[in-house]
């Protein structure tokens, strides 16, 4: 049973598909969770859960949700909240690739603090800076201070499309820890979209997982030759960001 004390907040734009809100909203009522689904338009993530936790209660635990984001147990939600109850930092492990930190961070998809942890760290400003992405800063201050950081790693993904440093990939559809978590990125499109509805169904009927039907959702979303180019383009252009990312990291180190 989730924490009395815990809340959870999704931020969106008013670009997000309904869809979208909607699927999300379907998971958490099933698996009878708090949600509070914040349309802030052109509030920038970090910034924004900045000020959530600066509203949040002295004992409030804070668990931020990406709006295509969720977690596909009511036991795997309060493993998240039980580790930030005991003062913990707890995310799917997420890394920046555009940015020079070579470290695995708690992602903001779907992240859990206690508002009493975030004090402790110095009330860390979670906005993205030119060293940090948005929410990197929580992870790092926590490390700094020895406070525990939690990451749940990555287990499946759809489509493959970024680095996790040396630990792996993620992508589209990416399901995290022994499939307790799913992160859907790119949610504006309707290969997403498609993805994100099978899964809804699935988790909202108590069923189990159906990684081939959802394969078969992802082929029959992308085998358009426009859809498959445009996806081609996506990924060299993060391949090269990575590449860059990789060639500004080993100039600093004289390499």
């Amino acid at each position: 049973m989730a924490n009395s004390r815990a809340r959870t907040y999704s931020l969106y734009w008013s670009n997000v598909p309904k869809a979208v809100l909607g699927y999300q909203r379907r998971v958490f009522e099933a698996l009878s969770l708090p949600l509070e689904q914040q349309q802030i338009d052109r509030k920038a993530h970090g910034e924004w859960m900045t000020e959530v936790l600066e509203r949040a209660a002295p004992d409030e635990i804070v668990v931020f949700c990406d709006i295509d984001a969720f977690p596909l147990t009511a036991a795997a939600y309060d493993r998240a909240v039980a580790a930030a109850a005991a003062g913990a930092v707890f995310g799917l492990a997420q890394y920046a690739n555009q940015k020079s930190n070579e470290h695995l961070y708690a992602g903001p998809m779907f992240l859990a603090v206690a508002r009493a942890t975030w004090e402790r760290l110095g009330r860390p400003d979670l906005s993205r800076n030119k060293q940090f992405d948005a929410g990197e800063n929580l992870s790092a201050a926590a490390r700094a201070a020895g406070v525990a950081v939690e990451l749940v790693m990555p287990c499946a993904s759809l489509v493959p499309r970024w680095a996790l440093a040396d630990r792996g990939v993620f992508g589209i559809g990416t399901f995290y820890g022994a499939c307790e978590y799913f992160h859907l990125f790119e949610s504006r499109r309707k290969t997403g979209t498609n993805i994100m509805a099978a899964v809804t169904a699935d988790v909202a009927a108590g069923r189990r997982l159906d990684f081939a039907h959802y394969l078969e959702v992802t082929w029959r979303s992308e085998r358009t030759l426009g859809a498959r180019l445009e996806r081609l383009a996506e990924s060299v252009r993060g391949i090269e960001r990575q590449f860059r990312r990789r060639r500004k990291a080993r100039a600093a180190a004289g390499r």
